[in-house]
């Protein structure tokens, strides 16, 4: 082969490398950014990840959304909430799987960070009570993001809104829909959590703190660090935390979801775990879901 023959194939290769090599830098670079900043209305937790200030919303194209406006998007079907939340990086051109279904660790990192936070509290009181939750009895439907109080006289301590640090609040975490979380985070498909959940602990009423962490009829494979506060209060369980319903069906369609409904009364709260079947008709109507978005190399 002619000496001229190599020198342009030479200067081809070393071409396509350079172009390869800068391509890969700019998709570095793309990733790099898109792990930096949460998207218009997610609230940022932490360092790892944002959430979705209100729940999901079904936008167009069948996407969820994060607006006041809208009521949530109803769903009882726990695999399509995942892959809703995780479509969103292909559709929003993110390299890597960043948008997803919250998971229960992350829940409860939000759900911690609530209770450390006095302006949560009644009374903007630590420990002083109960934390503040939305029980929305009246008009007894799920509502959109645009009216704080609704319960039945609208004081403060039904506030839709929870403080998550010191100047951000997300919506609904304590009502409006019970969410649906995944156990684990990441991963394409839901994880359903650990088995062992043998009997249904909702009696009926909110319970104390003491009177969950002595109760027997809870799920084995389930650590309390996976649904318990971490502050100590006499009444914490009592009103607007949610510990009244711990564990559910233990069959293999049950998942876990957290949260309250729009007329969960004081059942609900951002403590509140539930494992049931979703499917049944005693949830048309009450469920939705909430996506993150993770920062950093995930």
């Amino acid at each position: 082969m002619p000496w001229f023959v190599w020198l342009f194939i030479s200067v081809l290769c070393c071409t396509v490398w350079a172009a390869d090599d800068a391509r890969l830098a700019r998709l570095e670079e793309i990733d790099r950014l898109q792990g930096q900043n949460c998207p218009e209305n997610y609230v940022k937790i932490g360092h790892a990840f944002c959430v979705m200030k209100w729940e999901a919303k079904r936008g167009p194209g069948d996407y969820p959304v994060a607006t006041a406006a809208l009521t949530p998007w109803l769903t009882n079907d726990p695999e399509m909430a995942k892959a809703a939340c995780r479509g969103l990086n292909v559709h929003l051109g993110i390299l890597r799987d960043r948008f997803d279904l919250i998971s229960n660790e992350e829940w409860m990192e939000i759900a911690h960070a609530v209770e450390a936070i006095k302006d949560n509290w009644v009374g903007d009181q630590l420990k002083g009570g109960h934390i503040h939750a939305n029980e929305n009895n009246s008009p007894m439907r799920p509502l959109d993001g645009q009216t704080a109080n609704v319960a039945p006289s609208g004081e403060k301590i039904f506030d839709r809104r929870l403080y998550v640090n010191q100047d951000e609040v997300v919506w609904d975490l304590s009502g409006n829909v019970f969410e649906i979380v995944d156990w684990t985070r990441g991963g394409p498909s839901l994880d359903k959590g650990p088995r062992g959940c043998a009997c249904n602990s909702n009696t009926g009423i909110a319970r104390s703190l003491a009177d969950v962490q002595g109760d027997a009829c809870r799920c084995s494979g389930i650590a309390p660090a996976a649904y318990l506060p971490a502050i100590a209060s006499p009444d914490l369980g009592k009103r607007y935390v949610g510990l009244a319903h711990i564990c559910g069906d233990d069959s293999p369609a049950t998942v876990v979801f957290r949260g309250g409904y729009h007329s969960h009364g004081t059942n609900g709260g951002i403590f509140f775990f539930g494992r049931e079947n979703l499917a049944g008709a005693n949830y048309a109507g009450k469920v939705g879901f909430r996506c993150v978005y993770r920062l950093g190399d995930i």
